[in-house]
């Protein structure tokens, strides 16, 4: 298991460590206690642990806890505003629009796919020479972005899963929380000393070829494609019959690789 952060931490060791290991900045007694109050600079802030305060912040009471600036610097950029940006109304009706396309009925439509690349997985170890390293961290990362890929544009999964593996990696490289951004200086200074606008390029391409895929299925026919993109696509608001914007459709794209495949791959590395 990571080493647990012996004492406070000076304020130069805290930006020594938040842009390459954000958890080991936490006090020691923020992995036992229920609650932990503190204070970044002079930002009063909160960590909470216990399952029933989770739950009132994220889900019985969300409209009082609103999403942080920083989260908004780091995400927006290269995300838009997908469900795990926006607020509100917004991220109400895309909840909505959205939830079909995850029910157990329609997950059980894609669990040939995962057999399929976790049967691939498995051929490449079998093909291993005795005693072989295999950094497991790296493997099931390229396994939940093949699943996540085959699963949302089919036929056009390989050319995607290049795209975001380099994409994705140089994002979040670049994103990292800045100086500026933890001393609450304005959006557009801190921009001026980051890398935040290159970053965002690198989408560029995954950008043209995902709009071009959302545009195919748009106009295909009765949509018979049944790949997570058309489906997403094709759904409507069950309150207002509205769909999503292409443009929405592809925020939420970015969001479901970014937020899902990293997330996924971490919880399999440790189990």
């Amino acid at each position: 298991m990571p080493a647990r952060p012996e004492g406070r931490l000076t304020f130069r060791q805290f930006l020594g460590l938040v842009r390459e290991n954000t958890v080991a900045t936490y006090p020691p007694e923020a992995f036992d206690e229920d609650i932990i109050a503190g204070r970044l600079l002079w930002r009063l802030r909160f960590i909470i642990n216990e399952p029933s305060g989770i739950r009132h912040v994220l889900l019985d009471n969300a409209a009082n806890y609103r999403k942080s600036e920083l989260t908004r610097r780091l995400l927006e950029p290269g995300l838009g505003r997908g469900l795990l940006t926006s607020e509100g109304e917004t991220w109400r009706r895309h909840r909505r629009i959205m939830a079909p396309a995850f029910d157990r009925r329609s997950m059980e439509t894609y669990a040939p796919i995962i057999t399929e690349v976790t049967r691939e997985l498995l051929a490449q170890c079998d093909v291993l020479p005795n005693s072989s390293e295999v950094d497991v961290a790296a493997a099931m990362m390229h396994t939940t972005l093949h699943i996540i890929s085959r699963t949302m544009f089919s036929a056009n999964s390989d050319e995607i899963v290049e795209l975001v593996e380099g994409g994705v990696k140089q994002y979040q490289t670049a994103v990292r929380p800045h100086l500026l951004d933890l001393l609450g200086f304005p959006a557009w200074f801190t921009n001026l000393f980051s890398h935040r606008k290159r970053a965002v390029a690198v989408f560029d391409e995954f950008d043209s070829t995902v709009n071009q895929l959302i545009n195919d299925r748009a106009c295909e026919p009765n949509n018979k494609q049944t790949d997570l993109l058309a489906r997403l696509v094709a759904a409507r608001d069950f309150e207002s019959g509205r769909g999503m914007t292409a443009k929405e459709v592809r925020n939420e794209v970015v969001t479901i690789f970014m937020a899902g495949h990293e997330t996924t791959a971490q919880a399999l590395t440790w189990t």
